[in-house]
């Protein structure tokens, strides 16, 4: 391929697909905070969606919100404070509307994902403390935080 081929492609690709938008855009730019305000407003949107006091959160949804995060590879103290603004706003959601099995195993999957993102960048010891106050966090005292801590093999139990 020429560069001027190679250069219309990725102008394609460019005007052709949001994501590929979003890529290019983060990695010319790597805009952080704006990036996870973005998340923070997708998610709140979905977290809204309830119908007769049952929350009608797509898990599909949100883990589609992290994946896209995720796949921009920020770094992982980024994703994890990704991951962590979404369960806390799981947990706020089962506050106020009541969560569904599959809602709630989306919890436990986030916050597996928390622990697997960092031990394996090497920093669970500076996330725990954030994932003990978050397990412990009086707030957050709910049917959703007891089943986080039943389904967990983690030593954040109440």
């Amino acid at each position: 391929m020429t560069d001027d081929q190679l250069r219309q492609i990725i102008l394609d690709a460019y005007d052709a697909r949001p994501e590929t938008k979003e890529y290019f855009e983060f990695f010319l730019n790597p805009d952080v905070d704006r990036l996870l305000s973005r998340l923070e407003a997708r998610l709140q949107k979905e977290y809204q969606r309830t119908k007769w006091g049952r929350s009608k959160v797509r898990t599909t949804v949100i883990k589609r919100c992290l994946n896209d995060v995720i796949t921009l590879n920020p770094g992982p103290a980024v994703v994890i404070d990704a991951l962590m603004l979404a369960l806390s706003g799981l947990a706020l959601t089962d506050k106020f509307v009541e969560l569904n099995e599959a809602q709630k195993k989306l919890g436990v999957w986030i916050l597996k994902k928390v622990v697997d993102c960092a031990d394996s960048a090497m920093i669970f010891s500076e996330i725990a403390p954030k994932i003990e106050e978050f397990m412990h966090n009086p707030a957050h005292r709910n049917s959703f935080m007891r089943y986080l801590a039943d389904n967990l093999e983690l030593p954040f139990r109440h």
